[in-house]
């Protein structure tokens, strides 16, 4: 799915330049410049989110990370995914606002999560389980991250054309 997925983005993409090359107006142009960006938002959370699942599958094995912290990141996650969609498909200022809101900064704690990580003795926690969840939450905060920027490129189609607000 994910391959097809970056096909169809692809075909997409070469679609949104080509009509970028016409003659356009420059609010035409300023728009199909948001919907680029937006694809490429799109496309990069596509591989975040495959990597997420690859990694939480590795972690998944028997005898490894402790599953309420692996179901803790994946719930989070889904739940961020399918109100992104919502909002996304909605437009309401206010959601948009309340998305921009749950996709806030959490560098912090992902950080304190990282070090206890690594303060950890869990014998079954070993070199290559910590780089796993190390790397877990780096997809975690990156897909969180693009959630936001998908949120903000929202906020910006849905200014009206001929708006004086910068961009």
């Amino acid at each position: 799915r994910h391959r097809a997925a970056l096909a169809v983005g692809a075909e997409l993409q070469a679609y949104l330049r080509e009509l970028g090359e016409q003659r356009v107006d420059p609010a035409t142009s300023a728009r199909l410049l948001a919907l680029e960006q937006r694809q490429s938002l799109v496309a990069s959370l596509g591989d975040s989110v495959q990597g997420f699942v690859e990694t939480l599958g590795r972690l998944r094995a028997p005898d490894s990370t402790p599953a309420p912290l692996l179901d803790a990141l994946l719930e989070s996650l889904d739940t961020l995914v399918l109100t992104t969609i919502d909002v996304l498909r909605s437009g309401d200022p206010d959601d948009v606002a309340m998305l921009l809101s749950l996709t806030s900064d959490r560098g912090d704690l992902m950080e304190r999560l990282r070090r206890q990580l690594l303060a950890a003795a869990d014998p079954a926690l070993d070199h290559g389980r910590k780089s796993d969840l190390f790397y877990l939450t780096s997809l975690f905060e990156r897909t969180v991250w693009l959630l936001r920027q998908l949120a903000l490129g929202r906020q910006t189609l849905l200014r009206p054309a001929n708006s004086d607000t910068e961009t």
